[in-house]
Formats: structure tokens, C-alpha cells, sequence
């Protein structure tokens, strides 16, 4: 859906290929060089016009699923100080964690060693479509990952999951508040089927996606957007690509971005416009 803001560690657990659906009319990216301590990167802008907030974050971003013992577990100071050094001396902006990294695990490590710095420093964004249940019997290990809290899991995108899940993160980040929600792993693979994913993505349809809409219209949330993940070993790639075109389809017509004459256009097509109608502007 465009270009990804972030990407991130192991297939299995997603790589973005979505922007970050900002404003009700299509999102306007503008790069611009920046430095930090000597060490040179370029920063983003996403306009979020239905938000009427621009987030500025940097093109590489740190992601959480590392942090959350993905491959082998590591120690609560190594994550902190992960955090510590991407975003004070290497000056990344743009961090990405979800519920589902280490069930818990990762959102509370980013929540640690973020909270120190000054809130407007950092971009944070986490996920939703996933319940945590507290469990003492279950933990990370029983989800596929080295390590992680007790807690077992639940897929839910109606409306009244994702206002709850993006209240849950919160808690376990203590931060404030999320810039931007990514609806995550609506897919086959991880629900149970074609059919069981295309039941779900009608109650995000339903229900999810407008809640979603309103928490970005209030101000809870500058942004939000969707990720798809790549064929892994073992899976079909063919049916992997047909659920991905037909997901996002799917979102993209939930999205519809309406352009100045009334109809209906893509967002490459409206951000597009949008660019030209700036520069016939600046001309004037």
C-alpha cells in the first residue's frame, strides 16, 4: 500500500508493506536530510490530513521484535540499551513494537527506555488484532519465541477489541500515547484459513477499521495502517500472494481516498495530485 515506514525482523512476524494510513485524503511523503553526533540520516514527513498532525520520523526505524526475544532471548539491560543508543547517539526517531513481540514483552522493554526521553523526541508505533490473555501456564516460549511474559493470546479486530488492545499497550508502554496503530497478521496462516481470515477481515471491515478511523479523527492516534507478511517455509507462495493482493484490495477500498472531483482514486494517483497541486501553488 505504498511505501513502508518501517520494516521489520523475520518474516513470520510481518514485514510492513503498508503506509500509514494518515489522513482521509492519500499521505504526503517529503525527505530531508538530518544529523545527530556526527552520523548523517534523512527524515520523513507524513502528513496526516484528517489528523491535521505531521509525523516527522526517520527513514531507518528500530524495530521490536528482536527486543522481544524472537530468536533467543537477551537481557532486559541489552534491550534498554538498544533503545538508549538508537535513539540518542545514532538518532532514530522511529520506533515499532507490538503486543505480539515477546507477548508483552517488547512493549514493556520500548515503555522502560523510552520514558525518560522527552515524549515529542520519538515516533512510536505498535499494533493491533491481538488480545493478551494473562496465563501463568503459557508464555513466549509456547508462542514460538526464546523467551516472553505469561500470557496467552486472542485474535480480534472488531472495534471494541482494537479500542481495548490500544488501551492495553498504553498500560504496558506507559508512554502517553501511540502515534500510529498497525492492524496486524490478518492472514491464513496465522487465524486458521482462508475462510476463518476472510471472517475476521469482514469484522475489521464492519467494525475495526471505523473505530480506527474515529481514533485518528479524536487525536488518540496521528496514523495507522496495516502490514502483510511474506511466504514463509513450507507455505504455498502463490496463495500467499492471492491473499495478499486481495487483503490489500480490500483495505484500500475501506481506505477510499476521495480525490477533488468526486470520484474515487488510488493513493499513488491522489498523492500524486496532491504533489502537483503544491508545486502549481508555490508557482503562483
Amino acid at each position: 500500500m505504498g511505501q513502508s515506514l518501517s520494516s521489520e525482523t523475520g518474516s513470520r512476524y510481518g514485514r510492513s508493506c503498508s503506509d500509514l494510513m494518515g489522513g482521509g485524503d492519500a499521505c504526503e511523503l517529503d525527505s530531508a536530510p538530518s544529523h545527530k553526533r556526527g552520523v548523517h540520516r534523512r527524515t520523513r514527513n507524513l502528513c496526516c490530513a484528517s489528523s491535521n498532525k505531521e509525523l516527522q520520523v526517520t527513514i531507518l526505524g528500530q524495530g521490536g521484535a528482536p527486543l522481544g526475544d524472537l530468536y533467543r532471548e537477551i537481557t532486559d539491560s541489552s534491550a534498554i540499551e538498544t533503545l538508549h543508543v538508537a535513539h540518542s547517539e545514532l538518532g532514530v526517531n522511529f520506533f515499532d513494537t507490538s503486543p505480539w513481540y515477546g507477548v508483552g514483552l517488547s512493549e514493556a522493554r520500548f515503555g522502560i527506555a523510552l520514558h525518560r526521553f522527552p515524549r515529542d523526541s520519538f515516533v512510536l508505533s505498535t499494533k493491533v488484532g491481538r488480545y493478551l490473555i494473562p496465563n501463568a501456564a503459557k508464555g513466549g516460549k509456547d508462542h514460538g519465541f526464546a523467551g516472553g511474559m505469561r500470557f496467552d493470546i486472542k485474535f480480534d479486530y472488531s472495534a471494541a477489541a482494537v479500542e481495548r488492545q490500544h488501551q492495553d499497550s498504553l498500560q504496558r508502554l506507559g508512554l502517553g500515547r501511540a502515534d500510529s496503530l498497525v492492524i496486524h497478521d490478518l492472514e491464513p496462516r496465522e487465524l486458521g484459513g482462508w475462510d476463518v481470515a476472510k471472517k475476521h477481515l469482514d469484522v475489521l471491515r464492519s467494525s475495526g477499521f471505523p473505530r480506527l478511523q474515529k481514533l485518528r479523527r479524536d487525536g488518540a492516534i496521528a496514523a495507522f495502517g496495516a502490514g502483510v507478511n511474506a511466504a514463509e517455509a513450507g507455505e504455498d507462495v502463490q496463495k500467499k500472494d492471492e491473499w495478499n493482493k486481495f487483503y490489500v484490495g480490500e483495505l484500500l477500498k475501506m481506505h477510499k481516498p476521495v480525490d477533488r472531483l468526486g470520484g474515487l482514486a488510488s493513493i499513488e494517483e491522489q498523492r500524486l495530485r496532491e504533489r502537483g497541486a503544491r508545486r502549481r501553488a508555490r508557482r503562483r
